[in-house]
């Protein structure tokens, strides 16, 4: 089934921290100073592409108009790269096996 990845003009990571004492028995343990307020940063949403989400993702990079990516686990791990626009895989290098996999993917020179 055929899913939209969605890439934004700004990818927008949050973490949260929580300053209770809760998880822990030691008393000698000084509390987490926690930020007042949290800054929203502003994105917008550019386009969405098709990508078939059964793909387990480890490593994606958009390079010269072809997504490329690292997919799968263990035995169904894979190397592709296929049409941005329309989702489909144009070749697919599998790799792994029940002890390997691939982890992720980046693009050089």
């Amino acid at each position: 089934m055929k899913k939209f990845l969605t890439i934004a003009a700004l990818a927008v990571l949050s973490a949260s921290c929580n300053g209770n004492k809760d998880d822990s028995d030691s008393e000698t343990e000084q509390p987490v100073k926690v930020a007042s307020s949290v800054k929203n940063i502003p994105y917008n949403i550019i386009a969405q592409y098709p990508h078939d989400t059964s793909s387990y993702t480890e490593g994606l990079e958009l390079y010269n108009g072809r997504l490329y990516e690292s997919a799968g686990d263990y035995a169904n791990s894979a190397l592709q790269f296929g049409n941005l626009k329309t989702g489909k895989i144009e070749k697919q290098n599998k790799m792994g096996t029940d002890k390997i996999f691939g982890e992720g993917i980046t693009i050089l020179k």
